[in-house]
């Protein structure tokens, strides 16, 4: 997973009435994809199945500098109209010691109410901490806790025209509880990154407003309208007040 590899999927799965195993490269949305939504190279062991399962990961995640590599253990139980999903991540840099963010321990745990089969609504807690290594100092990141919420209304099918989402999403994130985020903002911004990848670990967190919306424009083409509005939580001699806005939209096709 460097900059030179173009395999993004190649992985084998076998399963019988209680076990799945998924071993090689495959993509990974972890929840809602706030602390991780990537391509992932290792092995995955599930139990239970649909709504009810645990997964162990144990692998490589990420790619070029925000690679790490460690395990991830996730479990999700559904009650009627709750659903709950909670994810414990213990990873490292696989390049070693020298780098930023080469330690991380996070945890997440997400409520969602479904009101009905239209409308939901959800809040994660995280808790996180970590350890970065620039320019040879060491920096121990104390545990710190953060949150999101979201609302959802409407979901799309790729066949049927017209059928539309709408996602309406409040962050307010450690820095620490990043591994790769789903939104195409650009949180490691608030980590001092040049967006080169070089990361000065000023670790500041993020807030955030954001807004989605999926449009099956016709059979087979989504169009996807999105925007942010990020911050900094906390600030720093170099970077005391940053701010952020992004709008864009995206045709994805599929044949």
């Amino acid at each position: 997973l460097d900059k030179h590899m173009q395999i993004f999927r190649s992985y084998i799965r076998t399963h019988n009435d209680h076990w799945r195993f998924t071993a090689g490269r495959f993509g990974w949305e972890q929840g809602s994809g706030n602390v991780m939504d990537t391509t992932v190279d290792g092995i995955r062991l599930t139990t239970g199945m649909p709504k009810d399962y645990v997964h162990l990961f144990v692998g490589r995640m990420g790619r070029e500098q925000d690679r790490r590599e460690g395990f991830i253990l996730e479990g999700r139980k559904n009650w009627r109209k709750w659903d709950y999903l909670g994810a414990f991540y213990n990873v490292h840099k696989d390049a070693g010691e020298s780098h930023p963010w080469n330690k991380q321990k996070i945890v997440s745990n997400r409520l969602t109410y479904h009101f009905n089969d239209k409308l939901n609504a959800s809040y994660e807690h995280l808790w996180s901490e970590g350890r970065t290594v620039t320019l040879g100092q060491t920096n121990n990141m104390r545990h710190e806790h953060g949150y999101m919420l979201r609302l959802v209304y409407g979901g799309y099918d790729y066949t049927k025209k017209d059928s539309y989402r709408l996602r309406l999403m409040y962050y307010h994130q450690p820095q620490s509880s990043i591994i790769s985020h789903t939104m195409n903002g650009f949180p490691a911004l608030f980590d001092g990154d040049d967006m080169s990848g070089n990361s000065k670990g000023f670790a500041l967190g993020m807030k955030c407003f954001g807004f989605n919306y999926d449009w099956v424009i016709r059979k087979g083409v989504l169009l996807t309208v999105e925007a942010y509005d990020l911050r900094n939580i906390h600030s720093h001699k170099y970077f005391r007040d940053v701010h952020q806005q992004v709008i864009g939209a995206s045709l994805t096709f599929v044949i």
